[in-house]
């Protein structure tokens, strides 16, 4: 639960840095998916533990270090697709759904929410729970912003600027 509290305001740290100085409307319709996108992961969590596979999933994921794979591999569904039905079983705005759902999927992603995916692809990346800003993950989600567009410096700036948040707040 603090894992999950921590990457999920860091999520909402990163789209107020970074996706601010991007577009302010767009950071303020990302919080909230930011925020959330996780979600699915209590359920991932409870189903493994009932199948007492835990072990398995930890070992796996320690192999592959590819968190939706191992999520995919041993429940069926990624995190973003079990997120994206709940709020769609909530009946969500789809402004909240479609991004959370195509966050792993951008070729599929239809174009009005493509951008809205991508963004949240990258702080996927930067907040991986297990990992949370880690040196390799800054690395990977530095290689989607530069596939995506987005302006490198500006994000490293902000992923900077939050690392330094964290440190003085430790």
């Amino acid at each position: 639960n603090d894992d999950f509290i921590f990457t999920s305001s860091l999520a909402s740290n990163i789209i107020n840095t970074w996706v601010s100085n991007i577009n302010f409307d767009l950071k303020n319709e990302l919080l909230l998916p930011a925020f959330l996108q996780e979600v699915g992961k209590f359920v991932i969590s409870q189903v493994i533990q009932e199948e007492k596979k835990t072990e398995e999933f930890l070992k796996e994921l320690e192999e592959t270090k590819d968190t939706s794979y191992c999520e995919e591999k041993f429940t069926g569904f990624t995190c973003a697709r079990i997120t994206a039905n709940i709020f769609k079983h909530w009946n969500l705005s789809h402004n909240i759904i479609f991004p959370i759902a195509f966050a792993e999927d951008i070729e599929n992603c239809p174009d009005s929410f493509k951008k809205k995916a991508q963004i949240l692809h990258i702080v996927k990346i930067l907040c991986d729970i297990r990992y949370p800003l880690s040196d390799k993950n800054v690395e990977k989600a530095l290689e989607k912003v530069v596939l995506y567009n987005f302006d490198v410096e500006h994000f490293i700036n902000s992923v900077d600027v939050i690392k330094g948040v964290i440190e003085h707040n430790s």
